[in-house]
């Protein structure tokens, strides 16, 4: 039988630290005290994720080019780490003298990856209105299946894109690595990209992604200082979560440390940032309302109250 005894052992343990969270915030009142805390929770985080990779070459290779009604389309790859290949679909505006903003899409857990259509429509949105977008598959999912099996004709360790995700995380904790510190440097690696085109121009750089797009963009907001503007899509946090269904979702020991979801976006302050929510979701609206108004308070003490917002969109889960 399940009494549910430890979960809410875990679950009183989690508000004890959380409360203490809440007090210590409280004492931080001027902008020089709220980048301390920033610095703060970007040292903890970085020793939850562990160091980045040395930069090596990229080895950019385009596949094909496509002009489209009012945006081009390159199909192309890059390469991470060495030998590694980042398979991406990179949006572009036409006919822009000047350069353009860029944005990189971190894809949630949809198995076409870069193909799924609501990506694709992101990418040619963006595109025709002037900005830049690298759509990119994550480990796992479109053309990157890590487990392939060619009689099953997908990964042997499940259907889902969380199922490569957990096996191929619960591997890495085992050597000392955490997923998401690869999950983060693809994306990272494609801002290096992005900034080596000439029509890019690299101080205007931002990250959008849904569902767990928007879980590795709120970790971006954190531990990438080149992003100037970020929009978090149905990555369902809440101002007290601990973390989700995947490897790369977790941030282990955070809690106890005194960091929770929400200071990820915490680091990002006094920088452009939108969070979207979905009515298909189940208190997609509370949600919205207790994050904006948490944010809200922290962006004051910088003060551009006004830099943050968050919504709520009509429709199921996803990047409507």
């Amino acid at each position: 039988m399940n009494s549910g005894m430890y979960e809410a052992y875990l679950h009183n343990v989690a508000r004890q630290h959380f409360a203490r969270r809440a007090t210590a915030l409280l004492s931080i009142t001027t902008r020089e005290q709220a980048a301390e805390r920033q610095e703060e929770i970007r040292r903890i985080c970085g020793e939850i994720f562990g160091a980045f990779p040395e930069r090596a070459a990229l080895n950019p290779k385009i596949a094909e080019r496509r002009k489209c009604d009012g945006w081009d389309l390159e199909i192309l790859t890059y390469e991470s780490l060495p030998g590694v290949t980042v398979t991406a679909h990179l949006y572009l505006p036409q006919g822009k003298r000047e350069k353009v903003p860029a944005v990189v899409c971190p894809i949630g857990h949809w198995v076409a990856g870069k193909a799924h259509e609501e990506y694709q429509r992101l990418g040619q949105l963006l595109a025709r209105r002037g900005i830049a977008a690298l759509v990119y598959d994550g480990p796992g999912q479109g053309e990157r299946v890590q487990f392939y099996d060619i009689s099953l004709q997908r990964s042997w360790v499940g259907k889902t894109v969380t199922d490569e995700h957990t096996f191929l995380g619960n591997k890495l904790f085992l050597t000392g690595h955490h997923l998401a510190n690869w999950m983060m440097w693809d994306a990272m690696r494609g801002l290096d990209l992005l900034c080596a085109r000439e029509e890019i121009d690299p101080r205007r750089l931002g990250s959008t992604g849904a569902s767990g797009g928007g879980t590795l963009t709120r970790f971006l907001c954190c531990m990438e200082p080149r992003l100037s503007a970020a929009v978090c899509v149905a990555d369902n946090f809440g101002p007290d979560s601990i973390g989700g269904a995947d490897a790369e979702q977790n941030l282990f020991d955070s809690v106890a440390r005194g960091v929770s979801g929400l200071d990820l976006l915490y680091a990002f302050a006094p920088k452009a940032l939108l969070l979207a929510y979905c009515t298909g979701d189940t208190g997609a609206a509370e949600r919205a309302k207790a994050n904006l108004e948490d944010l809200q308070g922290w962006y004051a003490r910088f003060g551009v109250q006004g830099q943050v917002d968050a919504f709520v969109a009509e429709g199921p889960h996803g990047y409507l």
